[in-house]
């Protein structure tokens, strides 16, 4: 039976970067999908003349579906890596991490928030926009899980070893005060830690 789930584990790795790709391509598709729905109902608020959160809340809609839309391509077009982890606790651990930040999307939000809505827009937004930055640098070195590809030391890597993470980090912040409960704050934590 060990043999089988040995198996199973190698199937896993070997195929990873393609399965992340059909997930993240179908989340991306909903956002595509929110974006387009989101203009229709925010239209009514832009032609009356109120821009601030409609517009900061259509822009962090517009850079997470562009970045997952990214990613996909960039997953589809991976090769094999020079060498990655082949247990299955780094891997996993990777995935629960990247994938986490979905369960804010599960809680109920709470009927006031903590803060204005412009902070964790403004944190969403930045945190988006950092992840973009960094993945235009890192291109096809990037991977869900961990594996190593090719250094990166221009742009964003410059300054700091993993600047998607720190987009990541704002964007986890940013989450757990738009959702505003104690249980939002704390899955932010498990979020962060898991960064």
């Amino acid at each position: 039976m060990s043999r089988v789930w040995r198996n199973l584990g190698r199937l896993l790795l070997d195929h990873e970067s393609k399965i992340f790709a059909l997930v993240l391509g179908l989340l991306a598709a909903d956002e595509w999908r929110t974006l387009v729905t989101r203009t229709g109902e925010y239209w009514v608020y832009l032609v009356n003349g109120v821009y601030g959160s409609p517009l900061l809340s259509l822009l962090v809609t517009a850079l997470s579906a562009g970045y997952m839309t990214i990613i996909v391509f960039i997953l589809l077009a991976a090769g094999r890596p020079l060498a990655r982890y082949e247990t299955p606790m780094p891997n996993l651990s990777a995935a629960v991490g990247g994938f986490a930040v979905y369960l804010f999307g599960v809680l109920k939000p709470a009927a006031t928030p903590l803060v204005s809505i412009y902070i964790p827009l403004v944190l969403l937004a930045a945190g988006a926009a950092i992840v973009l930055w960094a993945l235009w640098y890192l291109r096809r070195a990037f991977s869900v899980v961990p594996q190593a590809r090719t250094v990166v030391a221009n742009g964003p890597y410059r300054y700091v070893r993993h600047p998607m993470y720190v987009g990541n980090m704002l964007t986890i912040v940013g989450l757990g005060l738009i959702v505003g409960t104690l249980s939002a704050l704390f899955l932010s934590l498990i979020c962060l830690a898991l960064q």
